[in-house]
């Protein structure tokens, strides 16, 4: 990690951390602002009200000001991305469920070699049936936490190699605790039919938020903005890309992970812009098959009455890349999910690259 975080008192100010960390104002907003989005950052010459914490350099009590500028220069500008998300639900071909989400990412690459910044901005949804929109408000919530992560990328696949402040992140889950998690509308409600969920959601939390949970790299690249965005297409030419695997968490019968393997084809070149596209092939064999259908038999048989018949999976992307910049221009994602016949999972997931809110 190439920063520290310092609380701030009561009676701070930006001239009096300034001289007890030994760097001057200006380098020290800067510093702070390329690691924070917009709502965090410092405007002007003084702390927000809001602040709880500035970023410093690791070295800030000992530090040149030529070696702050050397590292500063290293921080790329910062991205954003806005994203539709569009899931619905089958059974026995009539829609069960509807769900819509956007959302709105910064993306900063940090000063460390393959390190970014990824911090969820914005997040909408609406959901059918429209009484789970108070259990999805709290799970935004979570997301907001979860999605202000500082992460290396591995060289080999460009994928998420290790969560880099993941202290950060369970400080603030505990923080979220004492200050908004029982005042939440959906836990408020849920305390008087159910208190044994909302103790359920407690440890849920706890286990995915902590330092050493060790799924936490694993969560990431399963979410699809970050499958999308950092992918191998970053470490390496799409000639020279093979196949790739990929672990799937079914949403038909989870927690079952089906193996993919994705074939990369080059569409076109256009100057700079490489058109691509993805396609993933199920990896199935019969004790998996065995254990999908059983599954099956267990969450979905008893409400949907007819028997297994067999399980389908698409998976797909096509984006544009550009090669100047290393940078996702946009990209469409497609899955269907199914036991024939029965049920049916379907997800869109479209991306595209701000072109003008870059500040």
């Amino acid at each position: 990690m190439n920063f520290t975080k310092y609380r701030i008192e009561q009676e701070d100010t930006l001239e009096s951390i300034s001289e007890k960390q030994k760097i001057n104002i200006k380098d020290l907003i800067d510093f702070h602002n390329s690691h924070n989005t917009i709502t965090q950052s410092i405007i002007g010459n003084y702390l927000p009200i809001h602040l709880e914490y500035i970023y410093l350099p690791l070295d800030s009590s000992i530090k040149k000001e030529e070696t702050i500028d050397t590292n500063l220069k290293e921080f790329g500008k910062k991205l954003r991305y806005r994203c539709e998300q569009v899931n619905t639900s089958k059974i026995n071909g009539s829609l069960a469920h509807f769900l819509q989400q956007n959302f709105q990412y910064v993306v900063k690459k940090e000063g460390l070699k393959n390190s970014f910044f990824v911090g969820l901005e914005d997040h909408h949804f609406d959901f059918n049936p429209t009484y789970l929109n108070p259990s999805f408000s709290f799970i935004s919530k979570t997301e907001f936490i979860k999605n202000q992560v500082v992460f290396n990328i591995s060289e080999e696949d460009g994928r998420i190699k290790k969560v880099i402040n993941k202290e950060e992140i369970h400080d603030k889950w505990e923080q979220f605790k004492i200050d908004k998690f029982h005042n939440d509308d959906f836990i408020i409600q849920l305390k008087k039919t159910n208190e044994h969920a909302v103790q359920e959601l407690l440890n849920m939390g706890d286990r995915q938020f902590a330092v050493n949970y060790e799924l936490t790299e694993e969560e990431y690249r399963r979410n699809l903005f970050y499958f999308i965005l950092f992918d191998k297409l970053l470490v390496d030419s799409i000639e020279n890309i093979e196949r790739e695997q990929f672990d799937f968490m079914s949403t038909l019968v989870p927690p079952i992970v089906i193996h993919i393997e994705f074939r990369y084809d080059k569409i076109s070149q256009d100057d700079n812009i490489l058109k691509f596209r993805k396609v993933g092939k199920a990896i199935l064999n019969d004790e998996l098959i065995s254990e999908i259908k059983n599954k099956y038999d267990e969450i979905h048989k008893p409400n949907i009455k007819y028997n297994y018949t067999e399980y389908k999976l698409e998976f797909r992307v096509r984006g544009e890349f550009n090669l100047d910049t290393n940078i996702m221009e946009n990209a469409d994602l497609f899955i269907i999910e199914q036991i024939a016949d029965n049920i049916e999972n379907h997800c869109e997931f479209h991306l595209k690259k701000l072109q003008n809110h870059t500040s």
